[in-house]
Order: structure tokens, then C-alpha cells, then sequence
């Protein structure tokens, strides 16, 4: 008797990917808790002796709030989030050709309009051939609010003031659990937002594949 790993490639590389960006995440979070640990340790060796010295501190303080509590987490998470647009663009890319490849569809390529953007593409692919009702439409809001908070921190630098239809991105930030809006109307994202990105991009990738009958990522058998 033995053990017999069995696998789909296609859906066991898209996860495997996914679990990447996590590991990704905890690490620079482990990154920013570690310097900001650092820059406290360092304040904290100051000497006090003059009236001087304290206000100094106090500056320093409050430059560490503004720099590791507010500014530098935000950007940090601002980089993970372009990083996980671009794995999620890449895989759905491959997806629609694994449908092809798969001949799950029949006489269909799959191509971006000018007057598209990539999700709109891809919804209009997985629509024609039936399997986007397996998607709930909750799921594709979601990822299109990803896909204009990504395009505001690319293009603008995640200043809401330097994008157009202001009130449709504003709306999206209010909304949403783990994004704000600083003083100077810079979009603030906290851990909690990227970390609903990864169980978002999970859940549609799991929703499609069981749909559309991929195999399990991974699966171990028993020989007999």
C-alpha cells in the first residue's frame, strides 16, 4: 500500500500563488512591526537632561507616529496590493485559456476591448460561456472596487483628489472595512483590507474551478 498524490495543475498553481501572496503579507507586516519596535527602542535611549531634550523627543514622537503608525503602513500595504492586481490579472488571463485549453468553450478567445477594463473582459468571457452565474455578484463588485482602489494608488499615487468620478472612489473607501481617508485625502488601507483581498481572490478562483469541474488542487489517495 502507498499513497498517490493527485492534483490539477492549473488550479493547484493559482492557489499555490495566492498562498504566496499571504506568506508575502505576514512578512512585511512582521517588517513593519520590527522597525517600528526599532524606532521606539532608539527614542527610548534618550537622555533626558534639558527642557531641550524633551521637546526634542516629543518631536521625534510625533514623527514616529506620523511615519510607522500612519504613513509607512499604508504605503508598504499600497506596493502588496499592486502586487496582488497583478498575480490576480495573470491568473485569470490563464484561466480563460485553460477554458479553451480544457475546450470548455467552444470558438471562443479571450480578448480585452478597448473600451474594457481587464475584469470587465473577463466577466464577458466567463458570462458567454455560462459559468460567471456560478460567481455571486456580490463577489464581482468586490473585485471591482479592488480594481479601482489599485488603479487610484497606480495613477494617483492613492490621492483620491487626482482621479475622476471622486465620488465613486469615495464611496468605495467609506464603505469598506479596512480603508480611510487620511487629512490630505490619501486612501489608507490597514491589514485587515488585504488580508479580505486574499479570501476575495480565493473564493472566486475556488467558485470558478468547482464549477467548471477543474480537479482538486491537491488530493491524497490511498493505493490499494
Amino acid at each position: 500500500m502507498g499513497l498517490i498524490l493527485r492534483i490539477d495543475l492549473h488550479r493547484a498553481d493559482t492557489m499555490w500563488l495566492i498562498e504566496k501572496l499571504s506568506l508575502y503579507l505576514k512578512t512585511i507586516e512582521q517588517a513593519l512591526d520590527e522597525s517600528r519596535q526599532a524606532d521606539r527602542d532608539r527614542m527610548e535611549s534618550y537622555i533626558i537632561s534639558s527642557h531641550d531634550d524633551l521637546d526634542y523627543k516629543n518631536e521625534e514622537l510625533h514623527m514616529h507616529n506620523l511615519l510607522f503608525e500612519q504613513d509607512f503602513p499604508s504605503k508598504v500595504r499600497y506596493s502588496f496590493l499592486t502586487l496582488a492586481y497583478t498575480v490576480f490579472e495573470d491568473r485569470t488571463k490563464a484561466l480563460c485559456g485553460e477554458f479553451i485549453k480544457r475546450n470548455l468553450v467552444t470558438g471562443t478567445r479571450f480578448d480585452k476591448r478597448s473600451n474594457e477594463s481587464h475584469l470587465q473582459s473577463v466577466r464577458r468571457f466567463l458570462t458567454i460561456e455560462y459559468q460567471s452565474k456560478y460567481v455571486a455578484p456580490d463577489i464581482w463588485d468586490e473585485l471591482t472596487d479592488f480594481s479601482l482602489i489599485r488603479n487610484c494608488i497606480v495613477h494617483a499615487n492613492g490621492n483620491l483628489s487626482d482621479m475622476r468620478n471622486l465620488r465613486r472612489f469615495h464611496d468605495i473607501v467609506v464603505k469598506t472595512v479596512g480603508l480611510s481617508l487620511d487629512k490630505d485625502g490619501y486612501i489608507r488601507v490597514e491589514l485587515v483590507y488585504c488580508q479580505q483581498i486574499i479570501s476575495l481572490m480565493e473564493k472566486f478562483f475556488d467558485d470558478i474551478f468547482e464549477a467548471a469541474g477543474f480537479g482538486p488542487a491537491e488530493t491524497v489517495v490511498e493505493r490499494t
